[in-house]
């Protein structure tokens, strides 16, 4: 491996089978003449010995008649110009497959084709990745368990695209849970709407970012205020304090969570004076949510790891992946 996992923590929670369960315990309690003395029939009843027997055989699998509930997990990965090498298509589906992830917003992918087929390969057939079309050569798109999630459309936004000569455009995928699945805060029917985003890049890009959100603004906030449930993430390419303000104010004039402001690395820059992380990815979401983590080595190794980067860095991406459970 690559990277020693962690992962989000407090995210299994019981079923509803285990509420199910206990009706089922009380109510065999009843029958075997456990029933309070106010509730007891005049003159008592023989308990019904085999219908309880029934019941308590089929405690074990109370919990099976109502489908498991997790929370909704989203996550946004940059797979640096992928792809480079076989090494950096394995290592970035072990990432991939690590964070646990529903759907995943990615950026720099370089040849769309051949990252959805190794997707179905090495994650399962119901994999699929929608992108932008057209554009540069780096595309963003949305990889999503299509067992899990389906495709309700997709839309390329230009404004990001048409602020500079190279610039990239905002993909937007709206999924919605299939009804054999059930997520907390996101039944069947309800849409997500994934916006992924990739900001001008180096630090000298500070005004061509602060143009870039000027004109995503409008488009983010008509999709906030659509009242389906809305995540903004990608690469910010957040450099510095200044880009930091921009980001606050779109989270203010939004109305949306800025949920990763406190994530102190999602990247690795290798330096002269050796590896040092910082907080390029971000994730804006309609509701605070419920855990945020960057992943693989920002989470294993940490933000400061000495004089060389992770080996993840060199054979998989510069990025980590960002990984947030939602309401």
């Amino acid at each position: 491996m690559l990277f020693r996992r962690r992962g989000l923590s407090g995210r299994s929670r019981p079923g509803p089978g285990a509420a199910l369960a206990a009706l089922f315990a009380r109510f065999v309690l009843l029958l075997l003449g456990g029933r309070p003395a106010a509730f007891a029939p005049p003159g008592g009843r023989r308990p019904r010995w085999p219908l309880a027997l029934v019941l308590v055989a089929a405690l074990p699998f109370a919990d099976g008649l109502c489908p498991p509930r997790s929370p909704l997990r989203v996550a946004t990965f940059n797979i640096e110009n992928y792809p480079k090498s076989s090494r950096q298509e394995a290592g970035a589906f072990e990432a991939i497959r690590g964070v646990e992830a529903s759907a995943i917003g990615v950026q720099e992918i370089v040849e769309p084709e051949a990252f959805a087929e190794a997707a179905r390969r090495r994650l399962g057939p119901a994999w699929r990745f929608v992108h932008a079309e057209g554009g540069p050569k780096q595309r963003v798109g949305v990889l999503f368990d299509g067992g899990a999630l389906e495709l309700v459309s997709t839309h390329t936004y230009r404004e990001t695209e048409a602020v500079y000569p190279g610039a990239k455009p905002t993909f937007e995928a709206r999924l919605r849970p299939k009804p054999s699945v059930s997520f907390f805060g996101a039944g069947a029917g309800e849409v997500l709407r994934l916006m992924v985003v990739h900001l001008k890049a180096q630090g000298d890009g500070v005004d061509l970012r602060r143009a870039q959100l000027k004109a995503l603004r409008p488009v983010f906030a008509a999709a906030m205020g659509s009242g389906e449930r809305v995540v903004l993430l990608g690469d910010f390419n957040a450099t510095d304090d200044s880009d930091r303000d921009e980001l606050a104010a779109l989270a203010a004039a939004t109305g949306a969570t800025w949920a990763s402001r406190e994530l102190p690395c999602t990247s690795y820059w290798a330096r002269p004076d050796g590896c040092r992380g910082s907080a390029l990815d971000h994730v804006f979401t309609w509701a605070e949510p419920r855990r945020i983590a960057a992943e693989g080595p920002c989470e294993s190794e940490g933000c400061s790891p000495g004089s060389r980067c992770p080996i993840f860095r060199e054979e998989v991406s510069d990025h980590c992946p960002v990984a947030v459970d939602l309401r």
